[in-house]
């Protein structure tokens, strides 16, 4: 950044103003020598023909001999009858006159002029004819009329007033100097342009409907549709401009711009990279300045205020900007804050922003009620913190609230929760995350293992991921899945609804909830399988209800109603109601059948309930039950839901019966 927007008045009003009028308003040099040929008659006046003529005037009109003013002339003129018989004339008319001005304290100020007319009357004078001040730098103000009120302590400038001082310019309509309260008001157009130094530096512009300065306090005030540019693209309008210059060197101290205020902050990056504009809008503006003279922050208040920058823009009732070596450093804002870039926004009571060397946003904090809103996600928490640079957000809550985000319609609350919006992951940690997973349709349908694929799935865990981008959720620690009575419990639990599988390892614990209205007694019963590992995936197109595939590892078990299995491995198949069509076990089964009262044992177990039917498979399988009655055999089919057992031996071998009769 190589100027701030408010340097503008100290390189406008504050050098080519200020410098002209706050240094020029002292005392001038002194009167030039009067000539030594005759003086020459002026025209005649209102007052009649000249009645005396002499080489010079000078006059001083003192009050308890502390002097008001002193005005002195060559070749001068008197007017009126009193000077006809000796007494002193009314008016005179003079040439190369210097009009000198003594305020109550300090300097006093020293017009000169070409020509002049002063009323003994009213101790006023009339000064036409290049009237001008200047100081010792150089500093130059011009007018064509000034007229001196002696009776106000005011100095009239009725026409166009030049002020000028090397490379600056201001021009104003009119204006009128006040001696006591050393108070200098332009009337406008008031317009002004200059450059400083470096000499590359493009020309700076500054234009109002008015202009007033307060020697005493070092104030300039600008009123009227104030505009104001440098050539480096700094820029500020508004209704009115106030500018505090301090002593002794005139740099700006504080300024305040008021009522429609917008301009730009020109920010300089790299020199291989283009300039970045930094816009501002609100309804008051207040710029503080280093001893320097060097902006040090800006204050923006509004309904709302507006800051931008390349990516994104802030608003807000209140916005302060800090600044350290020509270039923002850090932003603040307070009450109803948004932020927008792009098709994203958010919101909350507060917001800080800081920059890096290059101008760029290195960190955005929000806090109170933040709000975040984006393409397909919205987020939820006390307070969220950006890292523009890896486009991620870090979202916590507080202790009565956690942060949440939806995303597609899904849920997801977490203490904390990070959002990766360039990798399109969300990360939710910190304990007790829950979540709501959304249904989708089509080819983008959810694959689960637990209800009905086209109702929402709830979930908890300690820690959760949902990448969007490869549609994959993780739920890690204490993992749970639910819907309605149906359930899946694990260590950790994967979906990934790209592959159409769901994964859980870790104690898992999976209930198979039949669907309400079942007509038989034993189908409303809910399956439970547990494993150490489950590995749900479809087999059939996404969405389309087609079968699906469990696999189970170690230590195997499923339970439904009174009947019970184990073993070491196995499988389940669900039909397209989410029934389980099929059942396997392999390694070292056991079988319990309570409500049939029979026990069995084999190396391979098939169950079909929906047939009502289990195959027991090994060398040899065995089946008791309640009364004693064993069988043995390669296979033997349980049948009629437990009440029959049909027997096949081993190709060249043997079954084996023990019936147990009854005493009586």
């Amino acid at each position: 950044m190589r100027r701030r927007v408010l340097e503008i008045a100290l390189l406008l009003f504050g050098t080519a103003f200020l410098a002209v009028v706050v240094f020029s308003f002292r005392s001038g040099s002194r009167t030039a020598e009067r000539a030594s040929r005759a003086p020459q008659v002026p025209p005649a006046r209102d007052a009649g023909p000249a009645t005396s003529l002499s080489s010079g005037f000078d006059f001083t009109e003192s009050v308890r001999g502390r002097p008001l003013f002193h005005i002195k002339a060559e070749k001068t003129a008197g007017f009126g009858a009193a000077a006809l018989v000796g007494a002193s004339a009314e008016l005179y008319a003079g040439e190369n006159v210097t009009l000198t001005l003594y305020p109550e304290d300090g300097e006093p100020v020293t017009v000169r002029a070409e020509r002049a007319e002063y009323d003994a009357r009213t101790r006023g004078a009339t000064l036409e004819g290049n009237v001008r001040w200047s100081d010792a730098k150089g500093a130059l103000a011009e007018t064509g009329k000034a007229v001196f009120l002696s009776a106000q302590r005011a100095l009239d400038l009725p026409g166009r007033v030049h002020f000028s001082r090397g490379d600056y310019d201001l021009t104003a309509r009119s204006g009128r100097y006040d001696v006591a309260g050393r108070t200098l008001v332009l009337g406008g157009p008031v317009q002004g342009s200059g450059s400083s130094s470096p000499p590359n530096r493009a020309p700076s512009t500054l234009a109002a409907d008015g202009a007033s300065y307060r020697k005493d306090e070092g104030i300039v005030d600008l009123e009227g549709h104030v505009r104001v540019r440098s050539g480096e693209g700094d820029s500020i309008d508004s209704e009115r401009l106030v500018v505090k210059m301090g002593e002794p060197e005139g740099r700006p101290e504080w300024a305040r711009a008021t009522g429609a205020v917008r301009g730009v902050v020109a920010m300089t990056r790299p020199p291989a990279s283009p300039s970045a504009p930094r816009p501002f809008s609100g309804e008051q503006a207040a710029f503080l300045f280093d001893a320097a003279g060097e902006i040090k922050s800006l204050s923006l208040s509004g309904s709302p205020a507006t800051a931008e920058e390349p990516e994104r823009k802030v608003t807000a009732r209140t916005i302060d900007l800090e600044f350290a070596n020509r270039r923002v450093v850090a932003a603040r804002a307070r009450g109803e804050v948004a932020i927008t870039a792009g098709l994203d926004r958010a919101q909350a009571d507060n917001g800080e922003i800081s920059f890096g060397a290059d101008g760029q946003a290195e960190s955005l904090s929000l806090s109170g009620e933040a709000r975040l809103d984006g393409e397909g996600r919205a987020g939820r928490a006390s307070r969220a913190v950006e890292v523009p640079g890896r486009r991620l957000w870090i979202l916590t809550g507080d202790p009565q609230s956690s942060a949440s985000v939806e995303q597609d319609g899904s849920r997801i609350s977490a203490p904390r929760i990070e959002i990766d919006d360039e990798k399109k992951v969300i990360r939710a940690e910190g304990g007790n995350v829950r979540a709501v997973l959304a249904p989708a349709r089509g080819e983008r349908a959810n694959a689960t293992l637990v209800g009905d694929p086209s109702r929402p799935t709830f979930g908890k865990a300690d820690r959760m991921v949902l990448d969007r981008g490869s549609r994959i959720a993780i739920l890690s620690g204490s993992a749970a899945l639910w819907q309605d009575a149906s359930s899946l419990f694990g260590r950790d639990v994967t979906l990934n609804d790209a592959e159409r599988s769901v994964v859980a390892v870790g104690d898992v614990r999976a209930i198979l909830a039949p669907r309400a209205g079942s007509p038989r007694p034993e189908e409303k019963a809910p399956t439970l399988l547990t494993a150490g590992r489950l590995i749900y995936r479809e087999t059939g197109a996404a969405g389309a209800g087609d079968s699906a595939r469990i696999d189970l590892e170690e230590s195997v078990k499923a339970v439904r109603g009174s009947w019970r299995a184990s073993g070491k491995t196995g499988a389940a198949w669900l039909n397209k109601d989410r029934k389980i069509d099929k059942l396997e076990l392999s390694g070292s089964v056991a079988l319990v059948d309570g409500a049939a009262g029979r026990t069995g044992q084999a190396e391979h177990a098939i169950d079909l309930p929906e047939e009502g039917r289990t195959i027991l498979e090994g060398a040899p399988a065995r089946v008791s039950d309640r009364d004693g009655n064993r069988v043995a055999g390669a296979t033997l089919t349980i049948r009629d839901r437990g009440r029959r057992v049909d027997v096949t031996a081993p190709e060249g071998g043997r079954t084996e019966t023990i019936h147990q009769t009854s005493r009586d």
